[in-house]
């Protein structure tokens, strides 16, 4: 708790100055590496920031209020939410003033990235850190299908992306084959990557799509690695699903546009109640 406390009310702080000196100063575009949660998109900022000159944000919002809400809900429930928002510095220093900038969006398979947000705010649907648990995996069960947004993925392109970026992300074919795009919407340019693509491929597009070389991904958050790793590795192994709740993230826009007839074959045959 601590070492959160310290990160939230002092490193998130001193982060914020820094991001602000770098908007004022850099001649370079920002890039907001902007998707929704659970999609690989922290390795993906993390390999972008160490080119100090470079202003790089991570966020799954641009909606302040939203934000602010989220924040409120975490200090109810006695927990420190992960950082602390570039959100208004964004809106005032880059939207506002139609300032050109980068996208980098993520792309995953609905299901497990699902289980994996699950996980990712376990204390916050929970009420205990997964560490701690000592319940059964039908009663995790039970909490995961009340307490989920299970939509969220279905939404995210057009509640957050579209809402706050102007840009319908499903008026771009997307390469289910090369899982990749990139294109251009008036200021803002994007790459959209699957985070089923390999590491190697990845950097090559992000290094393309930002002229920087040397970009290294290294797995950050990943949840295997985490102290609630047997926990997450046992809920994975025992949860299947009913047709409906598959179906209502499968036949989807959101996942017609991004994954092919295989990847939904493959979903069904992983998850599917027999």
């Amino acid at each position: 708790m601590i070492k959160k406390y310290f990160k939230y009310y002092f490193l998130d702080a001193i982060t914020l100055i820094f991001k602000e000196l770098q908007l004022t100063f850099s001649s370079e575009k920002p890039i907001l590496v902007f998707s929704m949660g659970k999609v690989g998109s922290l390795s993906v900022y993390f390999a972008l920031k160490k080119y100090w000159q470079y202003p790089v944000f991570h966020i799954h919002s641009l909606d302040e209020d939203e934000q602010k809400m989220y924040d409120r809900q975490c200090f109810e429930k006695g927990i420190l939410p992960g950082s602390r928002s570039a959100i208004p510095m964004i809106n005032r220093r880059i939207l506002k003033k139609k300032r050109p900038f980068k996208i980098i969006t993520l792309v995953r398979n609905p299901v497990e990235r699902n289980i994996s947000a699950f996980f990712e705010a376990f204390e916050y649907y929970v009420g205990i850190p997964a560490e701690k648990y000592k319940g059964t995996m039908h009663d995790l069960e039970i909490i995961y299908h009340q307490k989920m947004a299970h939509q969220y993925p279905n939404n995210w392109f057009t509640s957050h992306f579209y809402k706050q970026t102007g840009i319908n992300i499903y008026d771009f074919a997307f390469s289910k084959v090369e899982k990749y795009q990139v294109f251009k919407h008036t200021n803002i340019e994007v790459l959209v990557l699957d985070v089923a693509l390999a590491d190697a491929e990845k950097e090559k597009q992000i290094e393309f799509f930002c002229g920087k070389k040397n970009i290294r991904i290294e797995r950050k958050n990943v949840r295997e690695t985490t102290s609630s790793a047997e926990l997450y590795k046992k809920f994975k192994e025992t949860i299947i699903f009913e047709k409906s709740y598959l179906d209502m993230l499968l036949e989807t826009p959101y996942f017609n546009h991004f994954f092919d007839s295989n990847e939904k074959v493959k979903t069904e045959r992983r998850w599917l109640k027999k």
